[in-house]
């Protein structure tokens, strides 16, 4: 929700009693990419799918991952694997590549939720 802040510093957050906690932060955007994986298989006509399994830890489930090239990104979607936020544990996602995409694994996070990654454990399928 958007947040206005008085001359005093004071915050309203309309829908929130007084006294109540609430975290505050930036929607400023952070990203995190694998290397490209540098072997023949896949990086020719072999590759077919690059995934990985994602560890969190009391996060935010509104991210989006692919290969980092802007057109490749993909919006996770919690309510395919029955899961919500805040959440602790393994996701696992996907990523179809095409022949002109780079072998790497990247996570963007765009909203100023918690997001705390412990792991990010790749599975490639050639």
């Amino acid at each position: 929700m958007d947040i206005s802040v008085d001359g005093d510093g004071n915050a309203a957050c309309p829908g929130r009693e007084d006294g109540e906690a609430v975290s505050v932060g930036l929607a400023a955007p952070a990203e995190v990419r694998t290397m490209p994986l540098e072997t023949l298989e896949t990086l020719g006509r072999f590759k077919k799918q690059l995934g990985a399994r994602v560890l969190l830890h009391e996060s935010t489930l509104k991210f989006r991952y692919g290969t980092g090239a802007p057109e490749a990104w993909k919006d996770f979607q919690p309510g395919r694997y029955g899961v919500s936020e805040p959440y602790s544990g393994y996701v696992r996602m996907i990523h179809n590549y095409g022949m002109d995409e780079q072998s790497s694994f990247a996570l963007r996070v765009e909203t100023p939720a918690p997001f705390n990654l412990l792991a990010l454990v790749l599975d490639v399928e050639l």
